[in-house]
């Protein structure tokens, strides 16, 4: 029964850490992904030299460390905020409809599209769609 909890907990810390990337830097979604990937690597190197490398007299010490480490890091997923989204506490603080706009029938259209003109060849552009939740 410990190791299905512990489990839990580690499936929604990885779940919280990868679910908020797209939220973090919009214009560079590639870096902040894999500095989150990396991180995870760098993160289970630091565990197995922490947890699981010390001369423990218990063996069950270092998964109980880890275990509460784990379920630390995961109670903190809750107080994460974004000015345009809000948290899971707050309401947003600025408006995320200000670039929207209606047309005739009153169905939200979304124009903040924006072209990318500086690398491409002359005369080309590349229109890149707002990312939106």
């Amino acid at each position: 029964m410990a190791l299905v909890c512990f489990s839990l907990f580690v499936q929604m810390a990885e779940g919280t850490s990868y679910g908020i990337v797209p939220f973090m830097k919009k214009e560079q979604l590639a870096m902040v992904s894999a500095l989150v990937g990396a991180g995870g690597n760098a993160g289970a190197v630091f565990a197995g030299f922490s947890f699981y490398k010390q001369d423990w007299d218990d063996t069950l010490t270092p998964f109980k460390l880890h275990a509460g480490f784990v379920v630390s890091m995961s109670i903190l997923s809750p107080f994460f905020y974004w000015p345009e989204y809000g948290s899971m506490f707050t309401a947003p603080a600025v408006d995320a409809t200000v670039g929207l706009r209606t047309d005739s029938k009153g169905n939200g259209k979304d124009d903040d599209v924006t072209t990318a003109g500086s690398n491409t060849p002359a005369g080309a552009t590349t229109v890149v769609p707002k990312a939106s939740v």
